[in-house]
């Protein structure tokens, strides 16, 4: 065991083989990208983190529940690495609050800044979702995120306005909680 860690912080999935696709591949390419930290999970998702106990008696913890661990294992840097596409609700309350409490307890526990902070960042993932895909101009292209009611649920509409200044007319972003949504993307 290292005393280094990263922890990768994911609202999280009940769908197990969603999970392996893309939190899995996520933490798989963090773990292989810094050999010398031990990867760790956690969810925000407490209402996920209870399915997947009851159901799959499958124990994943919580932000809290992953820095006891480490506090325990002797860790001193905990690299905190969130998934979230946007610095809303879930950032701010499940996984910045509760790693301030943590802060005096560990040498180095520096947080990750969500995927779309910057106007940059925005440019990088249009160039990324972009670039890939083998379909013509008739087929459509539908990203769906979480969505929250919070401001920060700006960074879909962001998206969708800028993937349309550059041409990308055929790309939709939807969510399933906020704006746009499902009625939206069908427009």
């Amino acid at each position: 065991m290292t005393d280094k860690i990263i922890l990768v912080v994911s609202f999280g999935t009940s769908y197990n083989n969603n999970r392996a696709l893309t939190i899995g591949a996520i933490e798989k390419d963090i773990d292989e990208a810094f050999p010398d930290y031990e990867m760790r999970r956690a969810f925000t998702s407490q209402m996920v983190i209870n399915i997947l106990k009851k159901r799959d008696d499958l124990t994943i913890d919580n932000v809290e529940e992953a820095l006891e661990r480490a506090l325990e294992d002797g860790v001193k840097t905990v690299i905190i690495q969130p998934t979230h596409i946007m610095n809303g609700t879930e950032y701010h309350f499940k996984i910045k609050d509760t790693v301030d409490k943590y802060i005096d307890k560990f040498e180095n526990i520096p947080i990750a800044e969500p995927l779309l902070i910057s106007d940059e960042d925005f440019e990088d993932l249009i160039a990324s979702i972009t670039s890939k895909g083998d379909y013509d101009d008739d087929t459509a292209v539908v990203f769906m995120g979480h969505g929250s009611p919070a401001e920060s649920n700006m960074v879909y509409t962001k998206l969708q306005g800028m993937l349309k200044e550059k041409g990308f007319n055929n790309y939709y972003i939807g969510t399933v909680e906020a704006k746009p949504d499902y009625d939206d993307v069908l427009a």
